[in-house]
């Protein structure tokens, strides 16, 4: 039986969260790599070639958030219709 810091079952979470990723559940996908390196920091140090795997995985997730943010943005600007008064 593995535990909560076992390898395995960080390497689980971040196997998720890569999913959930390419399926655009960004958010479940933040909170598994957020978890994932919380564990790899504490357990191995936050210079190790594993912690820094997912912490790589986590920067690429708030770019790709980042950059998905910003074209819902521009679509809902492109196309929002103003109000007519009165209604």
């Amino acid at each position: 039986m593995v535990g909560p810091d076992h390898p395995d079952t960080v390497l689980s979470l971040t196997n998720l969260a890569v999913l959930l990723m390419d399926q655009g559940e960004l958010a479940a996908a933040l909170a598994l790599l957020e978890r994932a390196l919380a564990i790899r920091e504490q357990v191995l140090g936050t210079d190790h070639p594993d912690t820094t795997s997912v912490r790589a995985k986590l920067e690429r997730l708030i770019a790709t958030s980042d950059s998905w943010c910003k074209r819902i943005f521009r679509h809902l600007s492109l196309n929002a219709r103003p109000t007519p008064i009165g209604i």
